[in-house]
């Protein structure tokens, strides 16, 4: 008899450790897809930012071409590009 409750006692520790290791792996596992999930919206938004800040410096570009003069002269200087 008492052997049966002292393995009855191991068999409950047993499984009261086996319990507790998942609960450690299920929250390894819960932190490992926020830090997935936090790297993969970080991407995004710098993606994201890198799109439009080129979207922004091609139509600074585009806009730029468009109002300067197209007879040679400065649009910064409104004069000559070289002087002579």
């Amino acid at each position: 008899m008492m052997k049966f409750k002292l393995r009855e006692k191991k068999a409950a520790a047993a499984a009261a450790a086996a319990a507790a290791a998942a609960a450690v792996v299920a929250a390894a596992v819960v932190v490992v897809v926020v830090v997935v999930v936090v790297v993969a919206v970080a991407v995004a938004v710098a993606v994201v930012v890198v799109v439009v800040v080129v979207v922004v410096i091609v139509v600074v570009v585009v806009v730029v071409a468009a109002v300067a003069p197209q007879n040679g002269s400065s649009a910064i200087t409104n004069g000559p590009l070289i002087s002579k």
